[in-house]
């Protein structure tokens, strides 16, 4: 039975919550409908609440970063490249705004980089360097470069000569040795 009973205190708890809605909104209709300047100001006001929920959204998405990746190969073999430098730098000034290497399977990503005109600078020892123009939009967070290939560069050393001399004083367990030959001065 006191199941029965809350159920219909219950009930009777919503239809009065409800028949006081009812009659705030009836109240808040005949003032309305009495008053055209107050309808015109809850209209600029309810436009202008609409506009500020809205703005948070449009900011947001316009300091979005996004992350670059691409994969460095090698243009004659075709094989991934490890530890490759991969740098972003301005366009304007060419000063260095972010960069990483390549891990082992020549994949590299760039993370928080902001929309804008950026020089992509690839660099590995015995390979040429490639220097290209990247533009960074804010249509999606990531952006794939792709296959990036570094052309070798082979040049041809001349032949290194070692020269050796030995110490004018030697060092061993229980003596030291003096060659007199290197220390005369005349």
């Amino acid at each position: 039975m006191t199941h029965f009973n809350e159920a219909l205190y219950s009930i009777k708890t919503y239809l009065n919550y409800n028949l006081i809605f009812l009659k705030t909104l009836i109240l808040s209709r005949r003032v309305i409908s009495q008053n055209e300047k107050m309808k015109k100001k809850i209209r600029i006001n309810l436009g202008i609440l609409f506009c500020l929920l809205l703005l948070p959204i449009g900011l947001s998405a316009q300091q979005s970063a996004i992350s670059v990746s691409g994969t460095v190969k090698d243009q004659d073999t075709n094989e991934a490249l490890s530890f490759v430098t991969v740098a972003v730098k301005k366009a304007t000034d060419s000063t260095l705004v972010t960069g990483t290497i390549s891990n082992e399977q020549g994949l590299f990503t760039i993370t928080d980089v902001n929309p804008g005109e950026y020089l992509l600078e690839v660099s590995f020892a015995g390979f040429s360097q490639n220097v290209s123009p990247l533009f960074v939009g804010s249509n999606s967070q990531y952006l794939d470069l792709g296959i990036i290939l570094l052309e070798e560069n082979i040049q041809q050393l001349d032949e290194v000569v070692v020269t050796g001399k030995q110490d004018a004083v030697s060092g061993q367990m229980d003596k030291k040795t003096y060659a007199v030959g290197d220390n005369l001065s005349q």
